[in-house]
């Protein structure tokens, strides 16, 4: 299953620092993780990060994913939005209270 993660609010500097956490934290996520670029614009010559691809095989990965992102909420000093993706499911997550993360995303999870 992919899941995929997009910013609703904040920027893709967000999606930048979340990548970054994702990959030298988790090594279960490390190589699981993708940037996904927005199409190159004229006059361009880096392409904007639009979201990422969080490939998500067993249910451990699943579990690893929404305590990673729980730990990553808890860090930061802002808040943001994002938008929370599978094939299924769509879930929007405004990041304010950590308590509200791994709830949701596990209900995003077994809903597959």
């Amino acid at each position: 299953m992919e899941v995929r993660i997009s910013v609703d609010e904040g920027g893709p500097h967000e999606l930048y620092a979340l990548n970054r956490w994702l990959t030298s934290t988790e090594d279960e996520l490390r190589d699981r993780v993708r940037v996904i670029r927005a199409p190159l614009a004229d006059g361009q010559m880096v392409a904007a990060v639009e979201a990422l691809s969080i490939a998500v095989d067993a249910e451990a990965v699943g579990t690893v994913l929404a305590s990673s992102l729980a730990a990553w909420v808890k860090n930061r000093k802002n808040s943001a939005k994002f938008r929370i993706a599978t094939a299924e499911r769509v879930v929007t997550l405004d990041f304010a209270t950590v308590d509200e993360v791994i709830p949701l995303l596990e209900r995003l999870y077994l809903a597959r």
